[in-house]
């Protein structure tokens, strides 16, 4: 089978980046009975060794219109005089060629979820709703819609109005051992939450639940990766909020730190607090299992996919959240050492590796292929 991956919406750095350099390298190691021909960002750095069986096109999108242009007619095009067997649009959007059966990897919640779409800044708002407008098209369209959770496949097919034999999960892969070592917390106590300031995050509400809980008055602190770059007025209002709870001094603003030191920062804190109000995956939550860091996460649906029975869940209400933080912190050393290893054991457990996810991603190709031959 011949399959032509359309990738062009993936650029240097991000989730989406490290998913596709993942997938190539993937492919190079393991070996694959079909052929792949990878639509690339010309901006997209490729890695150094790839197998015989994957081509590599690179292409200049010049903004937006132009990518526009090249998604919905170039590519279109250029797909549909290809010699590819199955189409797959790894990044939301892409081309929709009549010839071809399309798989369509849905990743970004924003475009099924109201409330998360309502969070956005007002002068982004009709460029969110166009977006989310055309991903829906784009869902409809598409032979095969991939996402990573159950949670997120619930989601597109409730609001697009799909059959579930149109929309799958196929789980993020994740690699237990890239935080191997044991949860050893540090002292001062901390708490950490680990996500870019973007709305959906929720990191003002964390705030106010640490500031409610009273803990920084037992010396815990709360750590959070929040940037000033990706959100000023946002970062803004947690100094000020901080300041204004008197809590200044337990806060630590870590800003973007490098993704080699991020396996650190859970093994070594007393707590992990998922506050995010809706996630496709989420990545810090496996992550923070893997490392055995007892974790507490808002009540959500893709929460408790993730985390089964290892975590234990807050309610939105900021009193009723800090009352249970503040109980979870109080927990002996031997509670918090059972809950430690329930989590790992959840890791090991919901995890895949990426030769899995291969094998599942081609099983998915392939059927769909079926289906049109």
């Amino acid at each position: 089978m011949r399959v032509l991956v359309y990738a062009a919406g993936i650029h240097r750095g991000g989730g989406p980046a490290n998913h596709l350099r993942k997938l190539l390298t993937t492919l190079s190691d393991g070996g694959t009975p079909h052929e792949w021909t990878f639509i690339v960002n010309s901006q997209f750095p490729l890695p150094e060794h790839l197998a015989p069986t994957i081509a590599i096109e690179q292409l200049h999108v010049r903004g937006p219109v132009d990518r526009l242009y090249q998604d919905f007619f170039r590519q279109r095009v250029r797909a549909s005089v290809s010699d590819a067997d199955v189409l797959l649009n790894l990044a939301d959007f892409g081309p929709l060629p009549h010839r071809l059966p399309v798989v369509t990897f849905q990743r970004n919640p924003n475009y099924y979820d109201t409330e998360l779409l309502s969070l956005r800044h007002r002068g982004n708002r009709l460029n969110w709703e166009l977006r989310r407008r055309l991903a829906h098209w784009v869902v409809r369209q598409s032979d095969l819609v991939l996402c990573p959770s159950r949670a997120m496949t619930a989601s597109v097919a409730g609001t697009v109005g799909l059959s579930g034999d149109r929309v799958h999960a196929l789980h993020h892969p994740f690699d237990v051992r890239s935080v191997a070592g044991g949860w050893v917390p540090c002292s001062p106590p901390r708490l950490l939450y680990v996500g870019h300031l973007m709305p959906h995050k929720n990191h003002h509400w964390l705030l106010q639940v640490f500031a409610a809980s009273g803990l920084a008055n037992d010396g815990v602190e709360l750590w959070m990766t929040a940037a000033r770059e990706d959100w000023p007025s946002a970062y803004d209002r947690l100094v000020y909020t901080a300041h204004e709870e008197g809590i200044s001094d337990a806060v630590r603003l870590l800003g973007r730190v490098p993704p080699a030191e991020v396996p650190d920062l859970y093994r070594m804190s007393t707590l992990f607090v998922f506050a995010s109000l809706g996630e496709s995956f989420g990545f810090p939550l496996v992550e923070a299992l893997a490392s055995g860091t007892p974790t507490l996460a808002l009540d959500t649906p893709i929460a408790r996919e993730l985390c089964g029975g290892s975590a234990r869940y807050l309610p939105k209400d900021v009193d009723a959240a800090a009352s249970q933080l503040r109980a979870a912190y109080r927990d002996d050393a031997r509670d918090l050492e059972h809950w430690s290893q329930a989590a790992r054991a959840r890791a090991a457990e919901f995890c895949i590796s990426w030769p899995t996810w291969l094998q599942r991603l081609e099983q998915e190709l392939e059927a769909v292929h079926n289906v049109r031959s």
